[in-house]
């Protein structure tokens, strides 16, 4: 084959797979972005490999070593990266769905308290409404709108938590309604899930209950990874949300992986796909807020929650440290649901 003609498919080629990769990361979602961007330096990785094959057969046998060295780490490198972007939605996501929790919660009989409802959005959002116990109908109460953690699922939540242990849940279910909506592919949600898909689930959810009639006030909770999702709510919907409680919340999810494997610094941050910039969010915020951390949270690092309130400078906020609680303790805490339903019932802008 022709010399020139070689260049040119070579070029040829070249130019078809650029376009592509190209027009992905520019277009594509945070995930997609990340995997192209592995995949290029795959590529270049495997175009070293290829040009020291050719090109380093007669250098100093150092030279070569060095150089080949150099291909390998860059190789792996690009193994790494396409490992994290793989493995992250899988470690930060856990949809489920628990039929026979659904089931029971439809056909429950009157317990002395009212019934929770099924809930559905014209988005395709699912998920139930527990209304206030203490609060008679047809009057006007707070709506507490709730963005749970990773591997929380609406049904399992309100039945086997909620309404099971008053003891705990009592002092925020007493005079305020509970909404949690289930993310997309959680429960019966649809959707995509990804941050796009997140945010448009958050503000979509805002937006249904913001039309019900019957409440005066509306406040977002966010726990964990909810709570990115409801500082967000808060940041969008600024002149409508009444009132915002974080509880173990994150300045942004960099801290998160870094809490796992601390690496995610400057160009490697390229590998976070799922980014939610709580503290860019929060400088936007103006309702009262309320934030409960622990020193002893091993998920979410009380450094990160310290950093997202001083990140709060238009709003007034009280940030409460929550003992020696777990992560997995702020659930099973009746003083932090008795505090927040007291800020829920009293909160004014």
């Amino acid at each position: 084959m022709d010399k020139k003609f070689k260049i040119l498919l070579i070029c040829g080629a070249s130019a078809f797979v650029a376009g592509p990769l190209l027009y992905l990361f520019l277009e594509g979602t945070d995930a997609v972005k990340a995997i192209v961007a592995a995949l290029v330096i795959s590529l270049i990785a495997a175009a070293g490999i290829f040009a020291a094959a050719t090109f380093l057969r007669a250098k100093d046998k150092k030279v070569r070593i060095a150089s080949y060295t150099a291909i390998v780490i860059t190789a792996l490198f690009a193994l790494f990266c396409l490992t994290i972007i793989s493995l992250a939605p899988r470690v930060l996501f856990y949809p489920g769905f628990e039929e026979e929790s659904y089931n029971r919660l439809l056909t429950m009989e009157d317990s002395g308290r009212p019934k929770p409802e099924w809930v559905e959005t014209e988005s395709g959002i699912r998920g139930w409404k527990l209304p206030a116990k203490g609060i008679p109908d047809h009057t006007m109460r707070p709506a507490v709108l709730f963005f749970g953690g990773n591997g929380m699922e609406s049904s399992t939540f309100i039945e086997n938590y909620v309404i099971k242990d008053d003891a705990t849940y009592g002092g925020l279910t007493e005079k305020c309604d509970l909404i949690f909506l289930d993310y997309p592919q959680y429960g019966k949600s649809e959707g995509d899930l990804d941050v796009k898909g997140l945010k448009k689930m958050a503000l979509d959810a805002f937006d249904y209950v913001s039309s019900c009639v019957e409440y005066d006030r509306i406040i977002v909770m966010g726990y964990s990874l909810g709570t990115g999702l409801a500082t967000y709510v808060a940041s969008e919907r600024t002149d409508m949300v009444d009132g915002l409680i974080l509880m173990a919340p994150y300045e942004n999810s960099y801290d998160l992986y870094n809490n796992v494997i601390n690496i995610f610094h400057g160009p490697l941050k390229l590998l976070v796909t799922y980014n939610l910039d709580s503290g860019s969010f929060a400088k936007k915020v103006t309702c009262p807020t309320l934030i409960f951390a622990s020193p002893e949270d091993e998920v979410i690092p009380y450094g990160s929650s310290r950093r997202l309130f001083a990140d709060f400078t238009k709003s007034s906020v009280n940030f409460v440290t929550a003992g020696s609680n777990k992560h997995n303790d702020f659930m099973k805490d009746a003083n932090v649901f008795s505090q927040a339903g007291k800020f829920a019932w009293e909160v004014k802008r």
